[in-house]
């Protein structure tokens, strides 16, 4: 009986550490591309970097405030994938789009007037025209960040967080090349500063939602979810239950 109860723990602890450790590459890496990309920003000027540190701040209560709601899918689809109802995990994947396209528009608000925003908060001018900057050329970024974000939900739900490991460690490369030429004018791009960094960002968030919407949709384990059959409008309380 013991020794049946150590290997019940040892199994479970397998399992978790293979769904975890993903994750936590995953997280490392985009610390450390974080890290790399503020270095470039460093090298434009103390007003630059002291305006890096507040666009940080803001994308990270803004983004991740409003993407929480989104963590949910995750567990509700694995519940449904667990009960074998694979329909069901399909519906809440695509009810999960459409929330996040509906989160979209109020984030896209708040970047626009970040300026006067800021301003009414008691931000110093200069500083604060330097996150404008930034945030009007990100608004392209919202959409395929909250896909994304349902993308990785799915994705955890149903043990295929590779896909998710893999589209960060792609999107990285992604991310710092784009950076670097757009940040720092290489190569017969403009000089953007951090604008450049915007851009960047947008480029990887949108490689992201097209690297792992493929993925859904090309790859055989997915199928069984009909997740390109469109049907989210027609039983809300999933809706309901993701918020």
């Amino acid at each position: 009986m013991t020794s049946q109860l150590i290997d019940s723990r040892e199994s479970h602890m397998k399992r978790v550490i293979q769904l975890a450790l993903p994750m936590a590459i995953t997280q490392l890496i985009a610390m450390g591309s974080g890290f790399l990309c503020m270095t470039m920003l460093a090298t434009l000027g103390h007003t630059v970097l002291a305006a890096s540190a507040l666009i940080f701040s803001i994308n990270m209560v803004i983004l991740i405030g409003c993407a929480s709601i989104l963590f949910s899918l995750s567990v509700l689809i694995g519940h449904a994938v667990g009960g074998k109802h694979f329909l069901q995990a399909g519906e809440l994947l695509q009810q999960g789009w459409m929330l996040a396209v509906i989160l979209t528009l109020p984030v896209l608000l708040l970047f626009w007037y970040i300026y006067p925003i800021l301003i009414h908060l008691g931000q110093d001018k200069t500083i604060s025209f330097v996150v404008k900057d930034f945030f009007h050329a990100n608004m392209l970024r919202v959409l395929p960040f909250f896909i994304s974000v349902c993308n990785q939900q799915i994705c955890y739900a149903t043990q295929k967080q590779k896909i998710d490991m893999i589209g960060n460690i792609l999107g990285v490369v992604v991310l710092l090349a784009s950076a670097y030429v757009l940040i720092l004018g290489h190569y017969g791009f403009p000089h953007l500063g951090v604008a450049g960094f915007a851009y960047a960002l947008t480029i990887q968030g949108w490689f992201y939602a097209i690297f792992t919407t493929l993925c859904l949709y090309f790859i055989p384990d997915f199928k069984k979810f009909e997740l390109f059959q469109f049907r989210a409008h027609k039983k809300l309380e999933h809706f309901e239950k993701i918020i």
